[in-house]
């Protein structure tokens, strides 16, 4: 599979704090490279035109100028722009002002991994995948991009039905016509392609994995890699590890 790295603009004033998340998000997450850093949304405002980041993930509280205000300013000139919002607050006040000032996400301290690879994953969805052949039909290249927005989580066809206001039994015939392939196995199929991706190029354990795959059960998990991919996901890094 294709994955392409995708750029982070990182903005937290506290120097160990902001070492610890990048190395969360290369090291650990991975896929992901720290293209630029920065202690306020100053520094972070005049960054952007030449680190040029896939999304921005900032501190809420920051001296000169804090998270809230460089949000409203990052959208004057760029109104589609991912950002992460990470705090210590939890208080719900912060967290709807950031979501209506146009964060994605609001994440908080300490920073839960799966949670921050969720928020990244979502803020920056992988558009090219070599395993997936172009599609004419609009409404499979919709029900292609639902499921990849919603690996993590419970997918059913009937939801995704719902959702683009189709009868779910002719979706599911349409599905397969247009793919060869029916609709839970693709889905499993994208979930073990994932899951194989995180194994190869993250630190995360195999229960963690499991659960941004969108596997409750560890055991269910390995038992679905071990169907397509032939051996267990422990085996699978293993091999890797050895090659």
């Amino acid at each position: 599979m294709n994955f392409e790295t995708k750029r982070v603009l990182l903005v937290e004033d506290e120097a160990v704090i902001r070492r610890g998340i990048k190395k969360m998000i290369e090291e650990v997450i991975g896929g992901y490279v720290v293209c630029g850093e920065a202690v306020n949304g100053l520094e972070a405002l005049r960054s952007l035109d030449y680190v040029r980041p896939d999304v921005i993930v900032t501190d809420i509280q920051m001296d000169v100028l804090n998270g809230i205000e460089m949000i409203r300013r990052v959208r004057l000139q760029n109104a589609q722009m991912p950002i992460i919002i990470i705090s210590g607050h939890a208080d719900f006040r912060y967290a709807q002002e950031a979501i209506t000032c146009g964060a994605s996400a609001y994440l908080l301290k300490p920073i839960d991994r799966i949670e921050l690879m969720q928020a990244l994953n979502k803020a920056c969805p992988s558009r090219t995948s070599a395993d997936e052949e172009p599609d004419s039909n609009r409404i499979v290249v919709r029900v292609k991009e639902i499921i990849t927005m919603q690996l993590d989580q419970e997918i059913s066809l009937r939801s995704i039905a719902s959702e683009i206001d189709m009868n779910h039994q002719y979706l599911s015939a349409l599905f397969k016509s247009a793919t060869g392939e029916n609709f839970s196995h693709y889905v499993t199929r994208k979930r073990i392609n994932k899951a194989k991706h995180m194994l190869e190029t993250t630190t995360l354990k195999v229960y963690e994995i499991a659960r941004l795959s969108g596997y409750q059960s560890e055991k269910h998990f390995s038992n679905s890699f071990k169907t397509l991919i032939g051996m267990t996901p422990t085996e699978f890094r293993h091999s890797i590890i050895h090659e």
